[in-house]
This record gives C-alpha cells, sequence and structure tokens, in this order.
C-alpha cells in the first residue's frame, strides 16, 4: 500500500500515543465464495481522509469490516484496487465521502460484498401503501456528497431502501452534490436503485428546491431491486448518457416530484418500464426531460411510462418489442396535465398498444414516427383518457386491433399513412371529436369508423378499403374535401344530420360509393360532391329526407341515386351524364329532383308506391311601369290549363319571385306532365298581368310590369322641425305631399308626449288644411313629442309620416373655478373665485346664472357637507380644522336646471414656521459669553400661530444654548478663542410636515484681549498654582533647569520670552559671573551649586 508523506506524519504521530490508524492482517483464500486473490487483507477498523490530507489506495485486495470516510477538505485516490465489505447486518459499512470531501475511483476497481447468500427482506409501510425489498447478500452502502469522478470500475451488493417517497429511494450510489461524473462503470445486484440522485437528509416526501445534476456516462446497470436509476428532487436535472439499464423490477430510471434531465443514447430493456417521469405537478412541481437516440425495447411492461404532469420530449428513439404497450401516456389520477412530443421515432412489435393514455388529460405531439407491429391498437385513447394528442407525418400500420383507437378523446390526425390495422385504421367513439385531415387511409376493413362520435374529417385519401369511413350512432358530423376511391363502400352512414360537402367518390365499380341508411327519421345533406365511375354513386335507406345539392354524377354503371325503404330524397341544381339510369325508387320511396334537367327515360319506378317529380324554375321580376321601381309583396301563381294552382309565391323587397313548378310526375301508374302552364302576378290597387302557356324550357324569367293607381306621397324627411328652445307653443311645419291628380290634399295631425303607445296624447286628430300646426297650450320643457301627420285626398287614398321633436332648456355651460389659496392654513377663510363664468345659449328669455356652492370635508372615509349656498364662495375657517381635506361642488343654475358641474379639492394644512430674515449679526468679547443679544421669537413667525421652540443645528467655536422656557438664547465662545463663526438656528412648530424647518443664521465677531503667556512645567514637572519646589543635592554639580510655556494668542501671532528674579533673590556677589547661565528664548538656565547656595 502507498501512502503519502504527509500521511505518514500523522501516523508516526498517532502511534506514539498508542492510537493506530487501522489494523491489517493477512488471509488466506476467499470468504463468503468470493475469490479475493492470493494475498488478500482483512481490514477491520475506519479509514478516514481527514480536512487537508491526500491519500492514495492503489493496487490493494481488502476484506473491509469497517467505513472509508472522505471528510470535508479530504482527498482520496483509489485506483486498481478490489474491495469487498463485510459485516453482520445489511448496509453496516459503506464508503462516505462528505461535503467538501474529494474522491477518484479509477484503473479497474472492484467493490463488492464479502456475504452474496444471506436473505434479504424489509417492509415499510408509507401512507397507505406497503413497500417491500427483497435480496440477498449483506449489501455496503455508497453515499457522495462531495465531489467524486468514478471511472472504468465495477460495483456490486450496495446497499438500498425499500422504495416509496424520496427519502425512501436511497440505494446504490447516493449521489447528493451536483459535482459527480460516473464513466464507463458496471453496476449490479444492487438494493432499490443503481444509482440514487436525491438528497438523503429529507425529512419528507417533498422535495421543492432540492435535488441534484451529477453527469453519467457510459454505464451497465444489471439486477436491482426497484429502479436502475432514481432521479427525485426538483432541482435535480443529471445527463445520462450512452449507458445500459436492465433488470429493474421498477423502472429503468424514474424521474419523480420535478426531476429532470437529459436522456442520451441510452438503452433500457428487461426492466417492468423502461422510463417513468412522475414530477407530481399536483403538488407544485414541474419538469422537463429530453431524451434522444434512446431505446425503451424488450422491456417487461411498457417502454415509457409517465405520471402526474410535466413534459418529455423524445427524438430519434425506439419503443419496441415491450411485453405491454410501447409508451402509456399518462396513468395518475391527479390533475396535472402530462406533455409528451415524440419526434423522427418508432414505436413496434409491442404486445399490446403501441400508445396509450390510460386517465386524465394528455398533451402530446407524435411527428413522424412509425407506430406498427403491435399487438393492440397502434394509439389508444381510452373513454379515460381525454386526451388531444397532435399525430403528424406518421406512419401507423400492421398493427393487431385499430392504428387509432379514440374512445371519448379529442387530438389531431394530419399527414399521417394508416394501413393493413387488423380491425381498421382509425375508430373513434363514446364522444370523441379528434380531428382527422390530409392522411392517405388504406388497405383495412375500415378506413376510419365512427360510432357515437363527432370527429372531423377532412382532405384525406381513402382508398382500397373495405369500407372508407364508416358513420353509425348518435352525433352530428361533417365529412369535407376528401378523398373516396376503389372501396368496397366509400361512405356508410346510419347517422342523422349527417353532412357531406365537397368531396369525391370515384370507381367504387363493384358496390357502392355512398350508402346513407336514414331509417327512423334521419336526414342528410350531400353538397358540391362528384361521384365518377361508380357501380351506384348514392343509395338511400328510408328516413325524413336526403337532401343533394350542386352533386355530379357521371359514368354509374348502375344508377346515380337509389331509393328504398321509404326513402324521401330532394336533389337540386345537379348535373348527370352517361349513368345507366339517374334515378331509381323502389319501396314506396319518393324523390324530387330540382332543374336538373333529367328526361323521364332516365327515371325507374320498382313498385306501383313509390313517385319521382321533376321541376323546373319560373322567376319573375315585378317593376312599377312608371318608376321602375320593384313592386313587393306581389303575389305570383302559376295555373294549369284546367285553372289549378300549381305554385305560388310574393315578391320580395327586390321585386323578385321563384317558384319550382312541376313539370312530370312518375308513378308506378306511368308519367303525368303538367306543361304548358300559365302565369299571373297581381297586387291590390295594380292592374293584373297575365301570360298563357309559357314556353317549355327547363327555366323561365318573366320581367313584369304593374301600373299602379297612386295616392299622395308625403316627402321624407318631412321638413324643418319646429324651433325647440325656450319656445313654449312651437309651431310644426311639413313639406306638402306630391299628388299624381293634383287633388286638394288635407291633414290630420296627433302629437303624442314622450311615446307614441304610453305618452301623453296632447293633440288627438286635428285637421288642418296646410302644412303646418300651432299648439294651443304651452309644451313642458325636456319632453320628446311625436307628430304623426296624414296626408288624405278626396277620394280616401292616404300618406303618413312620422317625426319628433324635443322641447329643451339649455343649461349653463361648467364654469372655470379656482381657489383663492390652497392649501391654506387652519386660520384662514377658503375661499373660490370663479375665473370664467358659465354662458347660457338661451335669449327668450335670457336666464340669470347663480351658482350652488357645496363645501364638503373628508372625515371618517367619507365626504361630509360642512356648508353650502347660493353663490357661497368662501367657507368659513371654524368650520375645518388641521388636516382636513375639502372639496367644494360649484353647480350653475339657469333657474331651471344645474348645468355640469365643477369639483375642486384642497387641503387645510399645518404651515411650517417661517423666518423673518435670513442672518443677523452680533459681536461678543473672548471668553465673554453673552444673553440677550437677539429675540428668536421676533425673528420667526406662523401662520397656524403654533407655539415655536428652537434648536441650535450648526455650531463651531461658538456654541449656544437655548432656555426650552422662555427662548433666551447665550452665545459661549470657546476659551481664548476670537475670530469670525456663525450659528445655524432653526424653528420648530412640533406638527409633522413635509417642508423644512426654516433656519436663520446669526454671524458672530469675538473680539480678543491679549492673554498673558503661561509656564506649564519646570525640568517636566507641572506647574501647579503657579509655584514648584526642586531639590538639588550634590554641591559642586552645576543645577539646569529647563522651562515649558505657551501663550493662548500664539495662533493670533503673539511670541513670548522668558525672565527670571534667580540672582535678585540670591543677592549680589554670591555668584560668578561664570557660575550663572540663562537664555531667554527657552527659558532654560544653569547654576554651578557653591558653598554659598547650598
Amino acid at each position: 500500500m502507498m501512502i503519502r508523506k504527509t500521511f505518514l506524519v500523522a501516523v508516526s504521530v498517532l502511534v506514539l500515543v498508542g492510537v493506530p490508524i487501522f489494523s491489517l492482517t493477512s488471509v488466506e483464500g476467499a470468504g463468503d465464495g468470493q475469490d479475493l486473490g492470493p494475498g488478500a487483507t482483512t481490514v477491520t477498523t475506519d479509514y478516514e481522509v481527514l480536512s487537508g490530507e491526500t491519500k492514495e489506495i492503489t493496487d490493494e485486495d481488502w476484506e473491509l469490516n469497517a467505513n472509508i470516510y472522505v471528510r470535508n477538505g479530504g482527498t482520496l485516490y483509489i485506483n486498481n484496487t478490489k474491495i469487498k465489505w463485510g459485516g453482520t447486518t445489511d448496509g453496516e459499512y459503506g464508503l462516505y465521502v462528505d461535503n467538501g470531501g474529494v474522491l477518484y475511483i479509477d484503473q479497474n476497481c472492484n467493490f463488492t460484498a464479502q456475504d452474496t447468500t444471506t436473505h434479504q427482506y424489509r417492509e415499510k409501510v408509507i401512507g397507505t401503501n406497503t413497500y417491500v425489498m427483497e435480496s440477498w447478500g449483506v449489501h455496503w452502502k455508497f453515499y457522495v456528497r462531495g465531489t467524486a469522478r468514478i471511472n472504468n470500475s465495477y460495483f456490486g451488493y450496495m446497499w438500498g431502501e425499500t422504495g416509496g417517497y424520496i427519502t425512501d429511494h436511497e440505494g446504490g450510489i447516493v449521489c447528493a452534490s451536483d459535482d459527480i461524473i460516473i464513466y464507463n462503470c458496471v453496476i449490479q445486484y444492487t438494493e432499490c436503485n443503481a444509482i440514487a440522485i436525491l438528497n438523503p437528509d429529507l425529512a419528507d416526501y417533498q422535495s421543492q428546491g432540492d435535488g441534484f445534476s451529477p453527469r453519467i456516462d457510459r454505464v451497465t446497470i444489471d439486477n436491482t431491486t426497484r429502479y436502475g436509476i432514481f432521479v427525485g428532487g426538483d432541482k435535480s436535472s443529471p445527463t445520462i448518457t450512452n449507458s445500459t439499464i436492465r433488470g429493474a423490477p421498477v423502472q429503468g430510471i424514474s424521474y419523480f416530484v420535478g426531476a429532470d434531465g437529459y436522456l442520451n443514447d441510452t438503452t433500457i430493456s428487461g426492466c417492468e418500464d423502461g422510463l417513468e417521469l412522475d414530477p407530481v405537478t399536483g403538488s407544485g412541481y414541474s419538469a422537463t426531460l429530453l431524451v434522444n437516440r434512446c431505446h425503451f425495447d424488450g422491456n417487461n411492461n411498457s417502454g415509457f411510462i409517465a405520471g402526474r404532469g410535466g413534459t418529455v420530449k423524445f427524438r430519434n428513439s425506439t419503443f419496441n418489442n415491450n411485453k405491454g404497450p410501447g409508451v402509456i401516456m399518462q396513468v395518475s389520477t391527479s390533475s396535472g396535465i402530462q406533455s409528451i412530443e415524440i419526434y423522427d421515432s418508432e414505436v413496434k412489435n409491442n404486445a399490446k398498444e403501441g400508445l396509450t393514455a390510460l386517465v386524465n388529460t394528455v398533451s402530446a405531439i407524435i411527428q413522424n414516427v412509425e407506430i406498427a407491429e403491435n399487438g393492440g391498437n397502434g394509439i389508444w385513447l381510452p373513454a379515460t383518457s381525454n386526451s388531444a394528442p397532435y399525430i403528424v407525418d406518421s406512419s401507423i400500420h400492421d398493427n393487431g386491433r385499430y392504428g387509432i383507437y379514440s374512445n371519448g378523446s379529442a387530438g389531431y390526425v394530419q399527414g399521417t399513412e394508416l394501413y393493413r390495422n387488423d380491425l381498421g385504421n382509425i375508430f373513434a367513439v363514446n364522444g370523441s371529436t379528434i380531428s382527422i385531415s390530409s392522411s392517405d387511409i388504406h388497405h383495412a376493413d375500415y378506413g376510419i369508423k365512427v360510432l357515437d362520435a363527432a370527429p372531423s374529417i377532412s382532405d384525406n385519401d381513402l382508398r382500397l378499403n373495405g369500407v372508407g369511413v364508416n358513420l353509425d350512432g348518435s352525433g352530428a358530423l361533417s365529412l369535407g374535401g376528401n378523398t373516396f376511391f376503389s372501396n368496397e363502400i366509400g361512405l356508410f352512414s346510419r347517422v342523422d344530420d349527417v353532412a357531406v360537402q365537397q368531396n369525391n367518390f370515384d370507381s367504387h365499380s363493384s358496390n357502392t360509393a355512398m350508402i346513407l341508411d336514414l331509417r327512423g327519421d334521419k336526414t342528410a345533406n350531400v353538397r358540391f360532391c362528384n361521384f365518377t365511375n361508380n357501380k351506384d354513386a348514392v343509395k338511400i335507406y328510408g328516413g325524413e329526407v336526403a337532401r343533394f345539392q350542386n352533386i355530379s354524377v357521371t359514368g354509374s354503371s348502375g344508377s346515380a341515386l337509389f331509393g328504398r325503404y321509404g326513402a324521401n330524397f330532394t336533389v337540386r341544381t345537379s348535373e348527370f351524364s352517361g349513368n345507366t339510369m339517374d334515378f331509381i325508387l323502389n319501396d314506396a320511396s319518393t324523390g324530387k329532383a330540382f332543374s336538373c334537367g333529367t328526361p323521364s327515360s332516365k327515371v325507374t319506378i320498382q313498385d306501383r308506391d313509390s313517385e319521382f317529380w321533376h321541376y323546373w324554375r319560373v322567376s319573375v321580376e315585378v317593376m312599377n311601369n312608371v318608376t321602375l321601381a320593384p313592386v313587393t309583396d306581389a303575389n305570383m301563381v302559376i295555373y294549369s290549363d284546367e285553372g289549378e294552382a300549381l305554385a305560388s309565391e310574393e315578391t320580395f323587397f327586390d321585386g323578385t319571385a321563384a317558384v319550382d313548378s312541376p313539370q312530370y310526375m312518375i308513378d308506378g301508374s306511368g308519367m303525368t306532365s303538367y306543361m304548358p302552364v300559365n302565369l299571373t302576378v297581381a297586387k291590390e290597387n295594380y292592374i293584373p298581368f297575365w301570360e298563357p302557356d309559357l314556353p317549355n324550357t327547363e327555366d323561365h324569367h318573366e320581367v313584369v310590369y304593374l301600373a299602379e293607381n297612386r295616392a299622395p306621397s308625403l316627402p321624407f324627411p318631412p321638413g324643418n322641425q319646429p324651433t325647440i328652445t325656450h319656445q313654449n307653443r312651437p309651431l310644426l311645419t311639413w313639406l306638402p305631399p306630391y299628388d299624381w291628380n293634383q287633388d286638394k290634399i288635407g291633414y290630420k295631425v296627433n302629437v303624442w308626449q314622450d311615446d307614441m303607445s304610453t305618452g301623453q296624447h296632447v293633440v288627438v286628430d286635428a285637421i288642418v288644411h296646410n302644412p303646418q300646426y300651432m299648439f294651443r297650450k304651452n309644451l313642458r320643457y325636456n319632453h320628446e313629442f311625436w307628430v304623426e301627420v296624414v296626408a288624405f285626398d278626396p277620394w280616401g287614398l292616404s300618406d303618413t309620416t312620422v317625426f319628433s321633436f324635443r322641447t329643451v332648456n339649455t343649461p349653463p355651460t361648467s364654469p372655470v373655478a379656482s381657489f383663492v389659496e390652497a392649501p391654506v392654513p387652519s386660520l384662514v377663510d377658503l375661499e373660490v373665485r370663479i375665473d370664467n363664468a358659465s354662458t347660457d345659449s338661451d335669449t327668450n328669455p335670457v336666464d340669470n346664472i347663480t351658482y350652488l356652492v357645496e363645501w364638503y370635508a373628508f372625515r371618517e372615509d367619507t365626504w361630509v357637507i360642512i356648508m353650502s349656498g347660493s353663490n357661497q364662495f368662501i367657507l368659513d375657517h371654524n368650520l375645518t380644522f388641521e388636516g382636513d381635506k375639502i372639496r367644494a361642488v360649484i353647480k350653475p343654475f339657469d333657474g331651471i336646471e344645474y348645468g355640469v358641474p365643477v369639483t375642486l379639492e384642497t387641503q387645510v394644512v399645518n404651515f411650517v414656521p417661517h423666518a423673518l430674515v435670513d442672518y443677523v449679526e452680533i459681536e461678543l468679547n473672548e471668553d465673554e459669553p453673552a444673553t440677550g443679544l437677539i429675540n428668536l421669537s421676533a425673528l420667526f413667525t406662523d401662520r397656524d400661530g403654533d407655539d415655536l421652540s428652537f434648536n441650535v443645528k450648526i455650531q463651531r467655536n461658538v456654541g449656544a444654548e437655548i432656555d426650552k422656557v422662555t427662548n433666551a438664547i447665550t452665545f459661549i465662545p470657546d476659551p481664548n478663542w476670537m475670530g469670525k463663526d456663525y450659528l445655524i438656528i432653526e424653528a420648530l412648530d412640533s406638527k409633522p410636515h413635509a417642508e423644512d424647518n426654516p433656519t436663520i443664521q446669526v454671524n458672530i465677531t469675538v473680539k480678543g484681549v491679549n492673554d498673558a503667556p503661561v509656564i506649564t512645567e519646570v525640568n517636566d514637572k507641572v506647574v501647579e498654582k503657579g509655584s514648584i519646589s526642586l531639590v538639588q543635592d550634590i554641591q559642586g554639580a552645576t543645577a539646569v533647569i529647563t522651562v515649558k510655556g505657551y501663550d493662548p494668542d500664539e495662533l493670533y501671532g503673539d511670541s513670548y520670552e522668558f525672565s527670571t528674579n534667580f540672582l535678585d533673590v540670591i543677592g549680589e556677589g554670591i555668584l560668578d559671573e561664570d557660575d550663572f547661565m540663562f537664555e531667554r528664548t527657552t527659558g532654560r538656565m544653569s547654576v554651578f551649586l557653591t558653598n554659598a547656595i547650598v
């Protein structure tokens, strides 16, 4: 074993104190049936890599009955080493990498267990579920919370839990860090999982904000007790590539509770389900899983199974040879929507369905996918799924049941080829609304089979099927733009109210292009369809009515339309050519053809009770012979030569009318002709028109001119309206009518107030002979009056016009107003002024405008009126309080009604105090405090009358103290200071306001005095009270005295020197001149201590 020098030092220290790191014992042979190789070593004490240590285990062969710990800050290298973990209980020992620890495993390491045969059985109840773990062997644990690089090695018999929620899914290599790479490894015989990517420290199954994203590449996993790889936590998003997973009894890979990631180039086989995505969307998690070039083949159930929510996107993947469905798009009953996208993939040879959704809503995109040779349906969307997949540009063929089975689901099939599916290509049932378009559907018993559903079927090619489209059960259906080619039966319908539009039916030469079984009072509508080279184009069985319009039927070897079993059909504006028979009727059926040009020789009646009617169309355009205007409500009637009315119609607003007139009728007894016929057009007060023996053509149009006997005609609009403003008795006028005979015209006038049916009838049948009427009483303001004028001639012909007018008072316009001052203090009245007065357009009479002024205060969350009155423009300040929000509403009034009011708002506020001057000047003497130099109360004022206090805001060399009771200010200069300075003083009213408090500046001049110098120290001793005692006890020595001092006015230019009276005190003649020395500039003195002065 190789150990680095740092470790050797640590070992030497530990050995000195008698604590060995681990103990080694040589063993021979193998343990528990495993060959450890020659020279295997038993390790019985924990192997620990501490912070700051780097250790290496290389070329070792260990039987390890202990743990390996890589602590925070430690690094461990394991190379080309075999380790077999022992223990007496499952999971007793293991390898643990702490957060901050670093592990490197490389060069064909082999980690497994000593005991591989002991039976393990554990149960755990979570919620209402019981989870069981059963395995063989005494397994070891592997937890990585730090950094790991695990390469080129084998791992077997790792410990795991029973499985359940996230906290019970630890097992195999437990990855609890992003910085983990597992590369080119084999993992076998593990409990729960081979790899678990989760936080093992979670307290419960929730994992929001948790998870890790390691990388797994070229890993082979075989034989676990639950999952190959388990990924849990909504922040878990690993990258898994180039790997193989086999033999997991639940799923090869499971993404749980918000986990997702990237899965590429991986094969999962021999598992219960290949892949699971269950993000538990209903609990607040989401996930998006991206899968590319993967193979989910040969699993015991499905290749992929989806759970509660999330999105998974597959590309270039296979789901083949599974024993259940290839893809289960959703199995959970939660409310989450599962979104699945599958591109450029194949789903083949699965024992059951290719793709299915069992329950809940699923959103799916299936594009360019081959779904083939599955034992069940290619795609099964059962009744519980409510699925709506998009199936685009795919191929679905050779499946054991239907290509697509849509049971109550929605979805879209577009650009897809479906063929040779055993029971049929598409089956829509139980309310399915799937949309099928632009697809190639061929070679099946049923191209599309519908039962009690309402799919959309459009623009498809349906060819070479037993039945192209089979419609049965209930549901209104519509088919459009489809091409039916060479099916046994193109379209077979038993549903009610089916609509078939713009479809082509071609070459159904051995049977029928369309069969409509309408028995049971059903209806059908067929429009703009083409039938070419069929045996029978359409067969109709019974029903209320089948309607055909604008169809084209050519080349039918049997018949164009064949009615049986009491069929009833109508055909309009259609073309028939080259058919053996156009119409065949049997079993008491009835057919009617309108403007189809069918000769009677192309109609066959096969029983006595059926009949066929052929109609031609006669139309008229009726105009006034003088004005050429259309004549409405004229009655057009077609009569036979015997006087029988065959058809009638009234003209519309444009003067036109058209009827279908019978041309011939064929029944079991022969043909009846109804030609020729006669035309009449008549209207009251017109001269009737008559034309006998209309020509026997397919359609006939006639322009008819009727002469009118005319009444007087009032123009509209009737003329000028009456004066409508302040005219109490308006004069009504209207324009006179035009009368062809120039008769004398009278007028009958009726007037109603507000409403003609329920209003007051103010004028009743007043007769006048001129086109005007003067009211005989005043009319009320602001009312609508309705006037009916009937103009009549002496012969009883008349015309009527109705118009209305309104008597109104014009209200005054809104004034422009403003507050004289806003906002205002609480001691000032609030005043509104009118800047631009209201105006009034009324002139007869001229209105006098006043203003109603309403004053409101906002109190207790509502506006309370506190004063109002006409022209009350001033609000007494005694009615307001400081802080009130005030609203003034000014309503202009003209004596009749109010105009649009003007609303102003302001506030009664606390005004900040105001400084009367910007600054004052004062003088002080040096070192002399002074009071009474200024009166602060005289320098500030307050509009609210508030009591003021004062505060020194800025002071430097001259300070100030303000008496809180009297507001007297005392100025205090710094000691011995003179010069110019200033103070800033602010005034306060102790109330909140947004503005800064006002300030004034006090400019101060301090006049100086000359201060005497001061001696502070003698021979480094402090001078106290002007004196100091010195002791010199060496006779014959020289005593030196040093002095320190200063001048307070030194800053202002003063200088000083020293003097002494020492010689005066000693007396003359005591010392020689050389025995004494004194420096005036420094104060230094030296004295020779002679006997005379000692």
